[in-house]
């Protein structure tokens, strides 16, 4: 194994696909009931509500180009408007079971792709890998120990940590910082041309992008540079990445 080499990997639509709705009132609907059971009284209707504002105040007053928000902190404010004081561990235990709920319930479906778990483990013995997702932590990491694939990676890095995005250079030199390997030694891997492969090349970095059947020369349609390589599916990256990592 090149210790000075690395693969940097999406999560969502490269390794596990997934979709999701916040948009129905259903579950805000469920959501709110549980809480009744834990002492906290909120129409569903008002927690939808309070939930997009704490978000789009978070994102407003963020001096990120691409900024993100931290679930824990939308939730705990949610609860504090409600009357619910979350100091503490029975606090942090219930932003976090209530986080998860309610990523269960807003999931509609999500499914590890079937070569996911094959090519991360031919590439385990070949070249250090580590995530940069655009993603919640607190929703991410349960997602990927129940798929059983968090333990290929060295570090996971995920956009809600850092309050920023991709394609900002703040969280894909937070990996590479993390690995201590250079941009020229790093390839990432993902399925979308603006956050993964814009954001990956600007900071020198090679590109694979997954194409899900968007159509010939995209990349160039929106003005943005070409991957390094494209391919159909997940199953395709060894060969390539194998063949950089001589």
């Amino acid at each position: 194994m090149d210790k000075n080499k690395a693969v940097i990997f999406d999560i969502y639509n490269t390794l596990i696909a997934i979709k999701t709705d916040e948009e129905d009132l259903r579950p805000y609907e469920f959501a709110a009931k549980w809480l009744s059971y834990k002492g906290v009284k909120i129409d569903a209707r008002e927690f939808q509500q309070l939930y997009r504002k704490i978000i789009r105040g978070q994102i407003d007053s963020s001096a990120e180009t691409y900024p993100d928000v931290e679930i824990g902190e939308v939730i705990a404010g949610v609860l504090k408007i409600a009357g619910y004081a979350v100091e503490g561990k029975e606090g942090s235990r219930l932003i976090e079971e209530l986080a998860l709920l309610f990523r269960i319930l807003t999931t509609k479906s999500l499914t590890i792709f079937p070569e996911t778990k094959k090519v991360l483990e031919e590439l385990s013995t070949k070249v250090r890998m580590a995530i940069v997702s655009n993603s919640q932590r607190l929703f991410t990491v349960p997602e990927l120990v129940r798929f059983d694939i968090a333990k290929y990676f060295e570090h996971i890095v995920i956009s809600s940590d850092l309050r920023a995005r991709k394609p900002s250079p703040k969280i894909f030199q937070r990996a590479l910082d993390a690995l201590k390997v250079s941009p020229a030694n790093a390839i990432y891997v993902g399925d979308n041309l603006f956050d993964d492969v814009w954001g990956a090349k600007n900071l020198g970095m090679k590109t694979v992008w997954i194409n899900h059947g968007a159509s010939p020369n995209v990349s160039v349609q929106k003005g943005l540079p070409a991957p390094d390589v494209e391919v159909a599916d997940i199953g395709d990256v060894v060969k390539y990445v194998c063949a950089e990592c001589q």
